[in-house]
């Protein structure tokens, strides 16, 4: 299967507003990809199914959520778990069911080495803990980003920002918070995280 001819289909469909055209292209393409049994491509037609159920005039969550988790089957990665996480954490804004995925994500990305997703569902977790009044697991979330930081990984800088915001925001750990968001500010590349961080870094 050609996966760059129904992706150019789907864009086109897609641009019209026909998102009930556009699910029925994909799912027939997840359908023949599933029977060719061709991993790769359905892992890829997956994840635009995914991203149509969240852009839909009316997002459809749970059929998001239910692909995602198909990925998740078919990959196994641990970013493929912070995906779901994503959709339960972002979109859903399901606190409850976000932070065993997230746990899950950063067990596995630490087993497959994979610094980038342990960050950002670090992140998230810490967020999501204090969403539902566990500022215990919050800090001790904090606490590994910290060290994370000072160990220079490989992360994207810019993922814990709402995070640091909201603890910022609930006068917890407020220090650490500064301290953190000074050190993050000067090696941030995204200008509009950068600012934020150099907001943050400035409260005393």
């Amino acid at each position: 299967m050609d996966f760059r001819t129904v992706l150019e289909h789907v864009s086109e469909i897609i641009r019209t507003k026909d998102f009930k055209q556009a699910e029925e292209v994909l799912l027939e393409a997840n359908n023949r990809a599933a029977v060719e049994g061709d991993i790769q491509t359905r892992a890829l037609i997956l994840s635009e199914l995914v991203e149509l159920y969240c852009i839909m005039d009316t997002p459809q969550l749970a059929k998001a959520e239910v692909f995602s988790r198909e990925r998740e089957s078919l990959t196994g990665s641990a970013y493929s778990r912070l995906q779901t996480a994503m959709i339960l954490h972002h979109g859903a804004h399901d606190f409850t069911r976000a932070v065993p995925k997230l746990e899950e994500a950063i067990a596995q990305g630490r087993t497959e080495l994979d610094e980038k997703t342990v960050y950002t569902a670090l992140s998230l977790l810490g967020e999501a803990s204090l969403e539902l009044g566990r500022n215990e697991q919050a800090i001790r979330a904090l606490g590994e980003l910290e060290q994370m930081v000072e160990r220079k990984e490989k992360f994207v800088v810019g993922d814990e920002t709402r995070f640091l915001e909201a603890l910022h925001l609930r006068h917890v750990e407020s220090e650490r918070v500064i301290r953190l968001a000074s050190t993050l500010a000067s090696v941030c590349r995204d200008r509009a995280f950068k600012e934020r961080l150099q907001t943050l870094s400035m409260h005393s």
